[in-house]
């Protein structure tokens, strides 16, 4: 009876471990959905901080070439390496988060190609900067560099906005499916639940009361 009693006891906590086990790998799938989905936001920031770059560098080279005091225009120039510095940091964590967000592989692919070509334009926009900066004393080089600045963002700007408009449609449609899937989980364990309850659960304690009363 002793042998019998202990086996039923085996079975059942072999059987609440590979539910708990269950529990356990849905719990683990869902925060790993959702921290790849956390980078989204970022890429997201991070673009909207390269845009506000190239508006500063505009600005601000604006500013230098309408500017006759030669103080101020070595100030502009201080301010201008300072923007770039500012674009170097964040290009590295723009592409290291593009590369984990959690969007579609085909939009993945279509975004990477957009960042590539719009990241050829701000390089272009941070390329004039570096050279107005250095030779800010050059009227002919600062014009020339502000036309190619202010070229160069417009394009970027277009560029960028169609790429946070893809990121905007992929996030939302992947909160979507991590909704639907997050239903389907909580059905199942809810289902598992009622089964580990009704099948499993209630057969063994009447085996045991059984077992007991013998």
């Amino acid at each position: 009876m002793a042998k019998k009693k202990n086996a039923f006891l085996s079975n059942y906590i072999l059987i609440q471990s590979i539910f708990i086990l269950i529990l356990i790998v849905i719990f683990l799938y869902l925060r790993k959905q959702l921290a790849v989905l956390d980078n989204n936001p970022k890429v997201v920031s991070i673009a909207h901080e390269q845009v506000l770059i190239a508006e500063d560098i505009s600005e601000t080279c604006l500013l230098l070439s309408t500017e006759k005091d030669e103080k101020k225009r070595f100030q502009y120039a201080e301010e201008l390496k300072e923007i770039v510095k500012q674009y170097k940091e964040s290009k590295p964590k723009l592409f290291k988060y593009l590369h984990d967000s959690g969007i579609h592989k085909d939009a993945k692919k279509k975004v990477s190609e957009l960042f590539e070509k719009s990241g050829k334009f701000l390089n272009s926009v941070v390329l004039s900067a570096q050279i107005i900066s250095e030779k800010y004393n050059s009227d002919n080089l600062v014009l020339t560099n502000s036309d190619l600045i202010l070229k160069n963002k417009t394009r970027y700007s277009v560029s960028i906005t169609k790429i946070l408009d893809i990121f905007d449609e992929e996030t939302h449609k992947e909160i979507k499916s991590i909704r639907s899937k997050e239903q389907f989980l909580f059905i199942s364990s809810l289902f598992l639940s009622i089964f580990n309850l009704i099948v499993i659960v209630t057969p063994i304690k009447r085996r045991l009361l059984g077992l007991n009363n013998e």
